[in-house]
């Protein structure tokens, strides 16, 4: 799935903002050789999504990326979460969000990898991080003093 950033302007500049894609897995129970692992891949392009790469190998040209490893246990009453997050750079206009099965225990090569995976409600935030400056020791300048230089870190 890829998401535009056409039009920003209640998310302030884009060097701000982060976003957060979460998503739940299961599996059912399988056998020794039912493969246990997902992964959420979220990255960051500019440009024009029509340029998004469609082929999974060449997808190599986003501006950022996170990916987060979700390992599932064999019962499917159970569920497990996989989020991720990844500050925009500044000259982000899409991005993509990615859920890969990947065949971490047995790679049969031929017919139905998967024995029954399951991905289920997949959610995107973004928030508007602003700026932080770290606090300034208390100075004290008499009226008449020197110009004074005062070092701003934690930008």
């Amino acid at each position: 799935m890829s998401v535009t950033f056409g039009n920003r302007p209640a998310l302030g500049p884009l060097a701000a903002v982060t976003v957060t894609a979460t998503a739940w897995f299961n599996r059912v129970a399988g056998d020794a050789q039912t493969d246990t692992q997902f992964t959420v891949f979220l990255s960051a392009y500019s440009g024009s999504p029509s340029s998004y790469p469609r082929d999974k190998e060449n997808r190599n040209g986003f501006l950022k990326s996170e990916e987060y490893a979700v390992f599932m246990d064999d019962d499917p009453l159970s569920w497990e979460m996989g989020t991720v997050s990844l500050t925009l750079p500044s000259n982000t206009s899409f991005i993509s969000i990615q859920l890969i099965a990947v065949e971490n225990i047995f790679n049969d090569y031929s017919g139905v990898e998967f024995d029954g995976h399951y991905a289920d409600s997949v959610t995107l935030a973004a928030e508007n991080k602003s700026p932080t400056l770290d606090p300034i020791a208390d100075l004290k300048i008499d009226e008449d003093s020197p110009d004074q230089i005062v070092g701003l870190t934690g930008i």
